[in-house]
């Protein structure tokens, strides 16, 4: 996820930090994600108010707001999924 913040593009966050995940995988899900924006932001807002963001993309906001609520050494997704005791990422029906 951090990398998706410090990388100018998806392809090379990616590259830089996926080794073990093909490209269409990251992208695959990156999909998910984004069709998990909602439902991620309503359970991180009452937290906290999402901080001011340089990014205009709601997807990088919501990894900023989550790396807010959730901050680092510690992983953010670990810990989303321990508090809320859901996963970060829920399948989407076909």
């Amino acid at each position: 996820m951090l990398a998706l913040l410090t990388h100018p593009s998806i392809k090379a966050a990616a590259e830089t930090s996926l080794d073990s995940f093909s490209l269409d995988a990251a992208y695959q899900i990156l999909r998910r994600f984004n069709a998990q924006l909602p439902r991620l932001r309503a359970l991180l807002f009452p937290l906290a108010k999402p901080p001011d963001s340089s990014f205009t993309d709601p997807l990088l906001q919501t990894i900023e707001h989550c790396f807010h609520v959730f901050p680092l050494p510690l992983c953010p997704l670990s810990q989303f999924q321990g508090h809320f005791q859901e996963p970060f990422l829920i399948p989407i029906p076909r």
